[in-house]
């Protein structure tokens, strides 16, 4: 009688630890759900806030792996900023509101450069 009874306890047990898994596992699926809700939510207000619109980044130019200087417009002013992982610095303010001049000529392209290559090879 001992067996009998001992056999239908330890599936009763195991039912009951497998139910509170799923429990468990549905309580943490809940908590993560909720969090990612909160993060969509945090970002979809600071886009309406307008932030995007007040300060823009004019211009950038990459100086080392983690250095940057940047041209950055807030409320019509325009201030040439220098950038590390340690600190932003304001180096000036601009005079203008005018972009900069960009140069008239472009670059050469690639067959440029091809066809000057040709020309060292031939030599």
């Amino acid at each position: 009688m001992n067996q009998v009874l001992t056999t239908t306890v330890v599936p009763s047990r195991l039912a009951s630890e497998t139910g509170s898994l799923w429990e468990l596992g549905l309580s943490l699926l809940l908590v993560l759900a909720l969090v990612l809700a909160v993060a969509w939510l945090v970002k979809r207000t600071q886009r309406l806030t307008g932030w995007q619109s007040v300060i823009q980044v004019k211009s950038s130019l990459v100086l080392g792996a983690h250095e940057r200087l940047l041209i950055v417009e807030v409320e019509g002013r325009r201030l040439f900023l220098g950038v590390t992982p340690q600190a932003i610095t304001f180096l000036t303010e601009l005079a203008g509101g005018t972009e900069p001049a960009v140069a008239a000529t472009e670059p050469p392209d690639f067959s440029h450069y091809l066809k000057n290559m040709i020309r060292g090879i031939k030599r």
